[in-house]
């Protein structure tokens, strides 16, 4: 078999390369991330129970990978070939802090800078790193690179201290060929680096070259239409929807009222059903941010997901709403070559919270599982996990006492602990084929996102092209709208994944120190993935109440 050798601007490359989200997983091909959380959670093989689950910042608790002969913190350590696609930390507080980077069996780091030469330098220019989208160190106060960093043979990554950190990488099949990362600088990858800075800054934008097919149609109150249906073979890339709202409040009711259905190959279950406005990537009503695959203004939303069909699709739109909905939709469908079998289908479910049939007991305070809330559940089949975009209402009592600070979440006598009303820090976990310690024990939800330090002001609303958090209620009370896809670094599996978030609130709760600080924290999801063609997930279709009536507006008062 002949080895796939990687060019730099093959890797870079693959960081918009949606058409690649549908080819099945290769054996041997696994990602997965590194991160500082503590080592003390873990499995417990001999009673099949999960330890410390719940505890995220133990006093003493390992949270690096070791500790190398030069008394530095060993963050990665992994064999290759591979490449490390997303390095994320917060460099406030550290700027001093050296990063090293060795590879293969050299002695020698071919990084060495502090972290705020490594997010703001480029290479040894005089100004600054000028790669807002590939490199930034205050991403809405987290610091996040995404020019890939390939190893043939191995890799190390150590620092001089403790850090907050993720390292969101793949593992390629045997035998892979991946460009030396000595090379890094030279002329043709810095042009390859900043052609794709501007290929980033242009997303979401309309591409007029492409078989757009519009319509507009109205539904009925209680009614649903099939806005596009197609026989053979096809690719579904590129779905426009045109908003006309007079007001905010219609727009939230329109777009959480509104679901929107995809059939792929006559199958009977839909493999996409969303609300239309959450299907987009934000919930509730319209808000401005833009990403490779999805965004969404007051003028149109825009899906850029690939979509492969072997036997015909069928897209339909569901009108819950008391009036009728006209609305205006372009989709963009192209040919599909070569066998249909061996594409992925998309898929994207919201649900509110669904653990489809398994033991949710373990899930409850008191179980070993305990936060873990599920994000996506898939059996029985192979494909890659490419990201979500969840909702949050969060909200509690005003005090009654003035704080001392401008925000009353902060330095209140009320309150003791900030943290008890953010409804965030709850670390990501994705389980792979069955594993028991899953490959993706993250450090916190919106460290995941890509941000940081969100239990303080200000909240503010910020996009990129893999990730955002459009919809941020400045005081941490109200609606929070966010959203990450993993392209590059999507999630391939064989034969199941489970991905799980940790959601410390209750969706009522009542905080055991301060007995008059009690408030709601509501979450729902969508999930985007690519599954086996031929194969169904397990997610219903919600009803009326269950998309709309799971949280109340405003929040009861408790």
């Amino acid at each position: 078999m002949k080895n796939t050798v990687y060019s730099y601007a093959g890797l870079m490359e693959r960081l918009i390369d949606l058409p690649a989200l549908t080819k099945p997983p290769s054996p041997g091909e696994k990602s997965g991330a590194v991160t500082c959380r503590s080592r003390s959670c873990r499995y417990d093989e001999e009673t099949d129970t999960y330890i410390k689950w719940s505890v995220k910042n133990e006093p003493g608790a390992i949270a690096y990978e070791g500790i190398d002969e030069h008394g530095r913190y060993i963050l990665m350590e992994e064999d290759g070939p591979g490449v490390i696609w997303r390095f994320w930390t917060v460099a406030h507080g550290h700027y001093n802090t050296v990063i090293r980077v060795y590879l293969d069996e050299d002695a020698e780091p071919v990084v060495e800078a502090t972290l705020l030469d490594f997010f703001t330098q480029y290479h040894d220019d005089l100004p600054v790193s000028n790669f807002p989208l590939l490199h930034n160190i205050n991403q809405a106060r987290g610091s996040v690179s995404y020019f890939p960093l390939p190893y043939q043979t191995h890799i190390r990554v150590t620092a001089t201290e403790p850090i907050m950190y993720q390292l969101t990488y793949s593992r390629f099949p045997e035998g892979s060929i991946l460009p030396d990362y000595r090379d890094r600088y030279r002329n043709e990858n810095t042009i390859t680096d900043a052609a794709m800075e501007r290929r980033l800054e242009r997303r979401g934008q309309y591409e007029p070259s492409r078989n757009w097919q519009a319509v507009t149609i109205i539904v009925p109150p209680g009614g649903e239409l099939v806005l596009y249906e197609k026989e053979g073979a096809g690719v579904l890339h590129g779905l426009r929807y045109y908003p006309d709202f007079r007001s905010d409040e219609e727009a939230e009711t329109a777009l959480r009222g509104l679901i929107l259905r995809m059939y792929w190959d006559g199958r009977a279950k839909p493999a996409v059903w969303s609300p239309l406005g959450d299907f987009f990537g934000t919930a509730p009503g319209l808000h401005l941010f833009r990403t490779i695959p999805t965004g969404m203004s007051r003028l149109e939303c825009y899906s850029e997901w690939v979509m492969p069909y072997g036997s015909g699709m069928r897209m339909e739109l569901e009108n819950r709403t008391d009036r009728p909905q006209t609305v205006r939709f372009e989709a963009a469908f192209e040919p599909l070559e070569g066998n249909p079998d061996s594409r992925l289908r998309f898929h994207a479910k919201w649900h509110p919270r669904e653990f489809l049939g398994r033991d949710e007991t373990r899930f409850l305070p008191g179980g070993d599982r305990y936060p873990d809330w599920p994000i996506l559940l898939v059996k029985d089949a192979c494909g890659r996990f490419c990201g979500m975009s969840m909702h949050v209402y969060n909200d509690f009592p005003e005090p009654k006492q003035q704080a001392a600070a401008w925000w009353y979440g902060k330095y209140h006598p009320d309150y003791e602990c900030t943290v008890s009303y953010f409804w965030g820090e709850g670390r990501e976990k994705f389980f792979v084929d069955g594993e028991k310690e899953p490959s993706t024990f993250g450090t916190g939800t919106e460290d995941y996102i890509g941000y940081a330090f969100s239990a303080e002001p200000p909240f503010s609303n910020w996009d990129g092209a893999f990730a955002a958090a459009p919809n941020l209620a400045y005081t941490c009370r109200g609606h929070i709208s966010h959203c990450r896809f993993q392209i590059p670094d999507n999630i391939p599996f064989q034969k199941s994944f489970e991905a799980y978030f940790e959601k410390y609130s209750d969706d009522i709760w009542t905080d055991g120190v301060n007995p008059a600080a009690r408030g709601c924290c509501y979450v729902d999801v969508v999930s985007y993935w690519y599954q086996q063609a031929g194969t169904d997930d397990e997610y219903p279709a919600y009803p009326h109440q269950a998309v709309n009536g799971f949280y109340r507006l405003p929040p009861q008062d408790l």
